[in-house]
């Protein structure tokens, strides 16, 4: 077994590297071929260090929400690149769940597969099978479908044992059945 020796000078690049406002994807990389130590050693020491989770910890900034609001409607890998392009680093995780908890908070009217899978717990293929078999009525624009808040209201209505509740986003569904008064009430 090798034994890494961490001096003041490793450290530090292992801090800068993990606390820079712009980490991107591959620093960590670059960083353990400067260091010459494996990257899974480099993680292991910043998690002793206390600074693994910085990434994660960051509060979102009024420009992020910006861009993730004003695309709410595509795809997480869209939104991440969009990110990623304007400097700003999130994981796909992160975005997913931040795009839960506003939906938690907003009511829209049409949804594209993805954000549909997302609330009903699936992936985007079983949404596609779903508008195939013709469960789901939706329009298709481009290479995306549209499908509208009424038909997903029908859709549980009529097939309800195509999906499994436990995976559904539970406020989300309720606010759909109850025709958006879940949240009106909430207040």
């Amino acid at each position: 077994m090798i034994r890494y020796n961490f001096t003041q000078e490793i450290d530090k690049k292992i801090i800068e590297t993990y606390t820079k406002e712009n980490r991107l994807k591959g620093d960590i990389s670059t960083l353990s071929s400067i260091i010459k130590i494996p990257k899974y050693i480099i993680y292991k020491r910043a998690k002793k260090l206390g600074i693994n989770n910085i990434l994660f910890n960051q509060k979102w900034s009024s420009q992020e929400l910006s861009l993730l609001n004003k695309n709410i409607n595509k795809s997480v890998n869209f939104i991440y690149n969009l990110l990623i392009k304007n400097k700003f680093r999130r994981t796909k995780s992160a975005i997913k769940n931040k795009i839960e908890e506003i939906r938690k908070t907003i009511r829209i009217d049409t949804y594209n597969a993805h954000t549909l899978a997302l609330c009903f717990g699936v992936n985007n293929d079983t949404v596609e099978r779903w508008i195939h078999k013709n469960y789901l009525q939706a329009k298709k624009i481009g290479n995306l479908f549209s499908i509208q808040l009424i038909n997903i209201k029908k859709f549980i209505q009529n097939y309800p044992n195509k999906f499994e509740i436990s995976k559904v986003n539970q406020l989300w569904f309720l606010d759909v059945i109850f025709d958006g008064k879940l949240f009106k009430n909430l207040e």
